[in-house]
C-alpha cells in the first residue's frame, strides 16, 4: 500500500523545525491539516442557504494571510474570524450570512504563505421558492383547461385528493422542477349544483393549493329537436335525458295528441300521434319540455306534408347554335329535384340566376334556370330535364340547331413587358389558318388544322412603350374569322434590390424572407441561392423564398435578378436556444466534468432546443469561452476540439467551456462543462476492496502497482461484449525490472461479477522480460470486478519501481 499523506507531510515539518534553530537555510513554506479533521484546501466548503460558520484547521511554518477573493458582494456574505497570523496551529472560523436570494452563490478564500499559495471554495445554497401567480379558478359547467403558473427553484409535487380525480387530472407529469406552467382539465359537469375542487403543490414544508370552482347547470337532452312526417301521420318517439324533474307545454293544434300511458315505454321515452293531414298545405307545431325553477327548455318540431304536385309552364324549348339562358315556371307543393341526363350534361345546365317565388292555392312558384352552351356541330341536337320527387317525374325537352362555328375562349391579353407565353383557347368544327400581325409573338408549334389550342411566345418589350399585335384565325373558305388582340407594357428593369429579415434564425426553424425592388414596378425574374448550404438552405419563389437552418456558423442569402443582373447578399446567423450540458456523473465547483488522459478523446454531450447533434456547433471555437481552469482564455490549450464537439486530451490540465456568441444557455443560467486532462489513468489509495474499488472505464487502460505480499488492489470494469457468453481479454502489461533478482514471479488475480460471485482466476506468469499477458474471459454480467495480489508461493517480488497496466480487450 501507498504511505499515508498526512504522515509524509508531518514528518516533513517535524524535520524542517528541527533544523530552524540550526540552520541559516530559507525555510520553504508548508501547511498541513491535523489528523482527523476536513482537509478544505482539497474539499469544498458548503453551506445551507440559512448560512453558518465551519472551523478552517491548519498548521503553517511561516507567516501567512488569508483573504475573501474579490466578487460582488462577497465580503458582505463571507467573513473569516483572523485574515493573518505567523506560523503555528491555527483554527479559523469561516462563517456565511442567511442568502435570501433564489441562487446559488459561491467565494474563493485565498491562502497564501511565503510563495505558497491555496484556495478554499465556499459555496452556498439558494433559498427556496414555490409561488403561484393565481390560486383560484372558476370555470364552466362545459369543463375545459385551466393553467397554472408556477414559480419555483425547487423540486416540486403536484396532488390531486383522491376526491377530486374523478373531474380534475393534469395533462402531464406530477412531479416538476421549475416547470413554469401545469395544464389541468376540468371534465364537463352533469351536476345541477356547483361544486368545488384542489390542486395541492408542495416541497417539503412549502403547500400552495389552487381552489377550483364549477358551476352546475341544469341538463334537458332530446333524442331528436324535429320530426317530418308524410300527409298519411303517424308517431314519433322522443327519448328525454334530464338530471330534474321537468314539465311539458303541447301545443294548441288537434292533429298532434300524447299516446295514452297503455303505449308509453318508460317516463324517459315518449310517444306522440300524429293525425293524417288532408289538407294541401304543410303545416307545424311544437311541444316544449322546461325547467320550472331556471330558465331551460328544449323543444321539438313536428312538421307535416301536404300532398303532392308539380306543374311546368311549358314541357318543350328552343335555342339557337350560340347557347342561351332559359328558365321555366314550376308550380310545387314538394321539394322537387332537377336532373340532366348525362347523354347532355355536357351541354346544358342550371346557372346561378336568381329564381322567383311565391304562394298561389298553397302551391309554390318557382323559376329555375338553365344555360345552353353554343353547339359545336352542324346537326340539330336534343336534351331533356327532369323534375322529380318521388315517383312524381315531369319532362323538359331542349332542342339546338347546329351550323359552322369558329369561336375564342378569350380574344385580348393585357401582357407585362418580360418574356413570356399564352395559350390561345378555341371552338371550331371547320379547317381554318393562324395569320400574325408582328415579329415579337410567334407560334411555338406547327400549325394543326381544326386544333382546339395554340401555344404563343411573346419576347421581352425592351422598346420603351406599349405596344400591340394581333393574331387572327380564318376559315379556310374566308367566311368566319376570329381574332385575338395582344397588348404588351414595356418592360421597367430595377434600379435597386433589399433584402429585410428582423428575426433570430434558430437551427431546425424555417422562415420566409422577402425582396422588394426599386421602382416597385419594376420587372424582375429572382434567382435564389446559399453561399453555404451546410449552414442554410434556400428555396426561392419569386419575390420570397423559404430558408431553413441546417448548420451552426453564417451563410449569405443570395438574391440575383435576371433581368437587371443585381445580386444581393444578406448575412444571416444561426442560433441555438435551450443550450443545457448533459450530466456526466463527475462534478467540478458544481459543473459536469470529463476526465480524459493525453490522446484520450470523448465526445462532448449537451441538449438544446434545436437538438443534440447540430452540425459544425464547435466549428468555430469563436462562439464559446474557455477558462484554464477559472480564468478566461482566448483559446484552450490543455485540449483540441473537432467540429462535432469531440475533445482530445493535449497535456495535463483543466479547461472549462461556455457557450457564448448565437447559444442562449437554458434558464438564462451559467452553463459550463470542465475537461481535466491527466498524464494517465492510475489507480488512487486505499482500493483493497470491493467497497473503494476504482473504476475502469470502458476502452481505458489503468496503471496500478503491488509492492508486498500484502498489498490487494480491486478495479470495477464494465463487460467490453456485447453478450454475457462472449469472451474477452483481461490483458496485464508490466512495465519496469526485476532488481537483481531472477526467477519467474506471479501476479494473481480473481474475476466477480455484479454479485460478488467469483467465476473466474488468472495467474499470469512474468520472466525478465516483463512485457504483456493476455488471458481470454468471461463474464454473466454487464459489470465485474477484478481482484489483484502477490502469489504467497514467490517470495521475491517486482521491484519498486515497476508497474502494471490492465485493460479489457473484446475478442473479435
Amino acid at each position: 500500500m501507498k504511505l499515508n499523506s498526512f504522515f509524509i507531510r508531518t514528518f516533513a515539518v517535524f524535520v524542517s523545525m528541527l533544523f530552524i534553530g540550526c540552520s541559516s537555510e530559507p525555510i520553504t513554506p508548508e501547511v498541513t491539516v491535523s489528523e482527523g479533521t476536513v482537509n478544505y484546501f482539497s474539499e469544498s466548503m458548503d453551506f445551507p442557504s440559512n448560512g453558518g460558520s465551519k472551523i478552517l484547521n491548519f498548521t503553517s511554518n511561516v507567516k501567512w494571510t488569508l483573504k475573501v477573493s474579490e466578487t460582488q458582494s462577497s465580503s458582505n456574505w463571507c467573513t473569516v474570524s483572523q485574515a493573518e497570523g505567523n506560523a503555528g496551529t491555527y483554527n479559523i472560523s469561516v462563517t456565511v450570512a442567511e442568502n435570501a436570494g433564489y441562487d446559488d452563490r459561491n467565494v474563493v478564500l485565498v491562502f497564501s504563505a511565503g510563495e505558497l499559495r491555496k484556495n478554499v471554495i465556499v459555496n452556498q445554497k439558494q433559498k427556496n421558492s414555490l409561488t403561484l401567480t393565481t390560486d383560484r379558478f372558476e370555470i364552466g359547467n362545459e369543463g375545459g383547461t385551466i393553467d397554472v403558473e408556477v414559480k419555483s427553484n425547487v423540486d416540486f409535487n403536484v396532488e390531486i385528493p383522491d376526491a377530486y380525480k374523478s373531474w380534475i387530472s393534469q395533462t402531464s407529469m406530477t412531479r416538476a422542477i421549475s416547470t413554469k406552467s401545469h395544464t389541468f382539465n376540468i371534465a364537463e359537469s352533469k351536476e345541477y349544483d356547483k361544486r368545488e375542487g384542489e390542486i395541492i403543490f408542495s416541497s417539503g414544508d412549502i403547500t400552495e393549493t389552487v381552489k377550483v370552482y364549477q358551476s352546475g347547470s341544469a341538463i334537458l337532452i332530446l333524442s331528436q329537436n324535429e320530426f317530418t312526417l308524410g300527409s298519411e301521420g303517424g308517431t314519433i318517439s322522443i327519448d328525454i335525458s334530464s338530471n330534474f324533474e321537468y314539465e311539458t307545454d303541447m301545443p294548441d293544434v288537434d292533429w298532434v295528441k300524447a299516446a295514452d300511458k297503455v303505449r308509453a315505454v318508460s317516463s324517459h321515452t315518449l310517444i306522440f300521434d300524429v293525425s293524417p293531414n288532408t289538407t294541401h298545405d304543410n303545416r307545424e307545431a311544437v311541444i316544449v319540455f322546461k325547467d320550472a325553477r331556471s330558465d331551460k327548455k328544449e323543444s321539438v318540431t313536428i312538421k307535416q306534408k301536404q300532398k303532392d304536385a308539380i306543374l311546368l309552364s311549358s314541357d318543350k324549348v328552343e335555342i339557337p347554335q350560340d347557347g342561351a339562358t332559359f328558365s321555366v315556371d314550376v308550380n310545387s307543393n314538394v321539394d322537387y329535384t332537377i336532373e340532366i341526363p348525362s347523354s347532355c350534361s355536357s351541354w346544358i345546365d342550371r346557372t346561378s340566376a336568381p329564381s322567383k317565388a311565391y304562394v298561389t292555392r298553397s302551391l309554390t312558384k318557382s323559376t329555375p334556370y338553365f344555360r345552353v352552351s353554343s353547339s359545336e356541330s352542324y346537326d340539330k341536337r336534343e336534351g331533356e330535364i327532369y323534375f322529380k320527387y318521388n315517383d312524381i317525374t315531369e319532362t323538359l325537352k331542349v332542342y339546338q340547331s347546329g351550323g359552322a362555328i369558329l369561336v375564342l375562349n378569350q380574344d385580348s391579353y393585357h401582357l407585362e413587358g418580360k418574356a413570356t407565353s399564352i395559350n390561345v383557347q378555341l371552338k371550331s368544327n371547320i379547317d381554318y389558318s393562324v395569320s400574325i400581325s408582328d415579329d415579337w409573338i410567334t407560334e411555338v408549334s406547327s400549325r394543326a388544322v381544326s386544333s382546339s389550342s395554340k401555344n404563343f411566345n411573346i419576347a421581352v418589350n425592351r422598346t420603351g412603350k406599349t405596344r400591340k399585335g394581333k393574331i387572327t384565325f380564318t376559315s379556310s373558305d374566308g367566311s368566319k374569322t376570329a381574332v385575338v388582340t395582344v397588348t404588351q407594357e414595356t418592360i421597367v428593369q430595377a434600379t435597386d434590390l433589399k433584402l429585410s429579415f428582423d428575426k433570430l434564425a434558430y437551427i431546425g426553424e424555417s422562415y420566409t424572407i422577402y425582396v422588394t425592388s426599386t421602382p416597385s414596378n419594376a420587372i424582375t425574374d429572382y434567382e435564389w441561392s446559399s453561399s453555404n448550404t451546410d449552414i442554410l438552405t434556400v428555396n426561392g419563389n419569386g419575390n420570397n423564398a423559404t430558408i431553413k437552418m441546417v448548420g451552426f456558423g453564417e451563410a449569405d442569402i443570395i438574391v440575383k435578378d435576371k433581368y437587371s443582373g443585381i445580386t444581393i447578399k444578406y448575412p444571416l446567423k444561426a442560433w441555438v436556444s435551450g443550450f443545457t450540458w448533459n450530466s456526466t456523473g463527475e462534478i467540478y465547483w458544481n459543473y459536469p466534468l470529463i476526465t480524459i488522459a493525453i490522446g484520450e478523446s470523448e465526445k462532448l454531450s449537451y441538449t438544446s432546443d434545436q437538438g443534440t447533434n447540430i452540425p459544425n456547433l464547435f466549428g468555430n471555437l469563436d462562439n464559446f469561452v474557455f477558462y484554464e481552469p477559472t480564468y478566461v482564455v482566448s483559446k484552450p490549450s490543455v485540449i483540441s476540439i473537432d467540429a462535432d464537439g469531440t475533445v482530445t486530451g493535449l497535456k495535463v490540465g483543466t479547461v472549462g467551456i461556455k457557450p457564448g456568441k448565437c447559444i442562449f444557455a437554458a434558464n438564462n443560467g451559467d452553463q459550463r462543462i470542465y475537461i481535466n486532462v491527466i498524464k494517465e489513468y492510475e489507480e488512487s489509495e486505499y482500493n483493497d476492496d470491493f467497497q473503494h474499488a476504482n473504476t475502469i472505464k470502458p476502452n481505458q487502460k489503468m496503471k496500478f502497482s503491488l509492492r508486498n505480499s500484502g498489498d490487494v488492489d480491486v478495479f470495477k470494469f464494465t463487460r467490453p461484449t456485447q453478450s454475457a457468453s462472449q469472451r474477452f481479454y483481461v490483458k496485464l502489461t508490466y512495465e519496469g525490472d526485476f532488481g537483481s533478482s531472477s526467477g519467474t514471479r506471479i501476479l494473481s488475480y480473481d474475476l466477480y461479477n455484479s454479485s460478488l460471485s467469483l467465476f473466474g482466476t488468472g495467474n499470469p506468469s512474468f520472466d525478465a522480460t516483463g512485457g504483456e499477458k493476455r488471458q481470454s474471459r468471461w463474464i454473466d454480467t454487464t459489470e465485474g470486478y477484478i481482484r489483484f495480489y502477490m502469489n504467497d508461493d514467490y517470495k521475491t517480488y517486482f521491484t519498486p519501481n515497476g508497474y502494471f497496466y490492465v485493460e479489457f480487450v473484446p475478442i473479435e
